[in-house]
């Protein structure tokens, strides 16, 4: 329940016009009027929560997607209206939400619930959702920045709890004092939030949720997952989110091969900074591109146990990269990345300590290891790399090879089974030989051989690889 001072605060002076007339305009451009005229004519309907916040900080909404508070109908009823104009539908684990797409912007979708208690949901809240008011939604989210709405009936901005003054103070501050106990994701949220928008955590707030930062042991990872994604996508600079993570002792509970990258020191080379410092800093330099920015966080993060400082003062990290990439793979799947994720950052990390020296064979076999797709991503990581190491570092050998790899490229080498000029039945018809683990195990010595010399990608000259290489199994078998 909302108290006696948020009751007070809920007076004709704490609802104000905030652009209005443009921002119902706006609103209208991602939901129909006529919706908006159906759930009206029986109810009420609010924008609340991210959407409304970026709107009064931008002048616009940063991302499609909207969240409304609907009150005076029943769920069933709010469902059938929206089925009337899109694809609805029940989401979540209490099923709170209903996941709204206009059928000409599938891609969007819109999130509709009455109002609820905002808080990690637990089978023994569900009925204390019923008859919840606007205002006690409001009340039970979790920072004030968030807890505005705007009431699209009556065109009127609602702020009980002085969100409007902490955007322009550049504050992020709980609206109550249990507030990462509710949902201990808020310690995570906190800390991205301040990040993304270059705002400070009110103290009483940090203390809060530094006294919670254990209390993520116990959340779902995949809410952990997403708010890791939005910091590495959202945020210009992740790095100021994960040195408070640091610093609130988080980070050794989300990401702990990263934690003991801190105070790792590399002498004598051309790094300025730490394991912790360069990873971080290289993720800053590094694209707002998901894979590329995964591979920049974990890119190093086997090298503590591989630091080796013989007697020249010079550390090195013989086989880091292989570790690193252990590491990731290991922790992203813990976080229920998806595979494809998985895969790419793997290929980037195992990648990425690549040499110039090599001939345009050895050109192609980094194309074929990396793939064409991810050879602009492994680029994007290594300039990342290297500017984290020492931003006065010249990038020139590095180019010059880029340009190298896209001409080869370009150039449209054999490089992967599907190019050669035989496929398995041709192989099969010609050898009598039946499907199975040989036939891809020829197709592999073949694309070998043809990386080597793009030149003998001919039906006949493969067909004749093929019986020598036959006739070494059977002398070797």
């Amino acid at each position: 329940m909302i108290s006696a001072a948020q009751e007070k605060s809920n007076s004709p002076s704490s609802i104000m016009r905030l652009n209005g007339v443009s921002l119902f305009t706006d609103i209208q451009k991602l939901i129909f009027p006529q919706l908006i005229e159906a759930i009206t004519s029986n109810g009420r309907i609010h924008l609340a929560g991210g959407a409304l916040r970026d709107y009064y900080m931008f002048g616009k909404f940063l991302y499609p997607e909207l969240d409304f508070i609907v009150s005076g109908l029943k769920k069933n009823e709010l469902l059938a209206i929206l089925r009337k104009f899109g694809k609805a539908r029940y989401v979540g684990k209490s099923f709170r939400v209903i996941k709204f797409y206009r059928e000409d912007t599938p891609q969007n979708s819109h999130d509709f619930s009455l109002p609820v208690l905002h808080q990690e949901i637990t089978d023994s809240l569900l009925e204390s959702n019923e008859g919840i008011s606007v205002e006690e939604d409001l009340a039970s989210r979790d920072f004030t920045i968030n807890s505005m709405a705007f009431d699209l009936g009556k065109k009127e901005f609602l702020d009980l709890f002085g969100g409007v003054k902490d955007i322009e103070q550049k504050v992020i501050r709980t609206i109550r004092e249990d507030a990462f106990e509710r949902d201990p994701i808020r310690v995570i949220r906190a800390i991205r939030f301040a990040t993304q928008f270059g705002f400070e955590i009110d103290p009483n707030t940090w203390y809060g949720l530094s006294n919670n930062s254990d209390s993520v042991n116990n959340m779902a990872v995949e809410r952990v997952r997403d708010e890791l994604v939005k910091i590495l996508l959202r945020c210009k600079n992740p790095s100021g989110a994960f040195l408070k993570m640091e610093d609130v002792g988080l980070l050794k509970n989300i990401l702990p091969e990263l934690h003991q990258c801190s105070g790792v020191s590399q002498p004598g080379g051309r790094h300025d900074h730490d394991v912790f410092i360069h990873s971080l800093k290289s993720v800053d330099y590094a694209p707002q591109n998901l894979v590329v920015r995964l591979a920049a966080l974990f890119h190093d993060v086997g090298k503590p146990p591989k630091r080796f400082v013989p007697k020249d003062g010079r550390a090195r990290f013989y086989g880091h990269q292989e570790l690193s990439d252990e590491i990731a793979k290991r922790r992203l799947k813990q976080l229920k990345f998806p595979n494809k994720t998985i895969k790419k950052v793997s290929t980037l990390i195992s990648n990425h300590m690549f040499t110039h020296k090599v001939t345009q064979k050895g050109v192609r076999r980094l194309i074929k290891k990396v793939s064409e797709d991810l050879v602009p991503d492994l680029f994007q990581l290594r300039y990342a790399d290297m500017k984290a190491q020492n931003p006065r570092l010249s990038l020139a050998e590095d180019r010059e090879f880029e340009e190298r790899v896209n001409d080869e490229i370009n150039r449209k080498p054999p490089i992967t089974v599907s190019d050669l000029a035989i496929d398995g039945n041709d192989i099969m018809e010609s050898f009598g030989l039946k499907p199975g683990k040989l036939i891809g195990k020829i197709q592999d010595h073949l694309i070998e051989k043809v990386i080597e010399d793009p030149e003998i990608n001919e039906k006949e000259k493969l067909l004749d690889i093929v019986k020598i290489f036959l006739d070494y199994l059977d002398k070797n078998n």
